[in-house]
């Protein structure tokens, strides 16, 4: 292949109202997500005391069905929990068009699976058009009061042969994703184009999309397969 470049038994009496249910299921998912938090004690004790707070916080406006202190105090938290979860590709697609936002594209035909193979994207030409979805980003703050984002990508492909072989075809430099926001959520996407050799021959690949966090210091991969025609 060719060369590339880049261009988360008590009887019932009556059932609640929706009120009554929401504040029931929000404060069961509060209790279990302290003591996962609690029981998860990793290396960072701060975000812990964070997160803790946060879903604290959380509960005590849910006791006052204050709901926009209940929002914020579980979005605070969810920043926290973001910082420390490992980096996550949620979404790695070939698909039709250019990046157009947070969980929009339009996917490729695919082929029908066969065994032990799954279905793959159908590649007409030789231009990858990938959409990437990667969560528990993190930010850092800038002295604007905006949030930075640095993301490195990298691509690993592979010739697929009928035996289940693979030729490895080696790694590419895919370009960076770096923006400074006034708000993220810790969950960011992005589109990358990348150019095949004209010279490439028809077959079935795979590519291993690579993203590295550079100010998180973590780093996510996942994989798909695809027929270039």
């Amino acid at each position: 292949m060719p060369a590339l470049r880049s261009d988360p038994v008590a009887p019932v009496r009556a059932l609640p109202g929706p009120a009554g249910r929401a504040r029931s299921v929000l404060g069961v998912a509060l209790v279990v997500a302290a003591a996962v938090a609690a029981a998860a004690a990793g290396p960072s004790g701060t975000a812990l005391t964070d997160v803790g707070g946060a879903l604290a916080a959380a509960r005590a406006a849910l006791d006052r069905r204050a709901w926009p202190e209940v929002v914020a105090a579980l979005d605070r938290g969810l920043r926290f929990a973001r910082a420390e979860a490992p980096l996550v590709l949620s979404e790695v697609r070939l698909v039709r068009d250019a990046h157009a936002g947070l969980g929009a594209w339009t996917t490729l035909p695919t082929t029908l699976p066969t065994t032990g193979k799954d279905g793959a994207a159908l590649v007409e030409g030789r231009t990858l058009r990938l959409y990437v979805e990667v969560d528990n980003v993190v930010a850092a703050p800038q002295p604007d009061g905006r949030q930075r984002l640095a993301l490195a990508v990298r691509g690993r492909f592979a010739l697929l042969a009928d035996d289940s072989s693979r030729e490895e075809l080696g790694d590419k430099d895919l370009g960076r994703q770096e923006l400074s926001v006034w708000r993220t959520t810790g969950v960011h996407s992005f589109g990358v184009d990348v150019a095949l050799s004209d010279k490439a021959p028809p077959g079935r690949y795979a590519v291993t999309v690579m993203v590295t966090d550079e100010v998180g210091h973590k780093t996510a991969e996942r994989s798909l397969a695809f027929v270039l025609r």
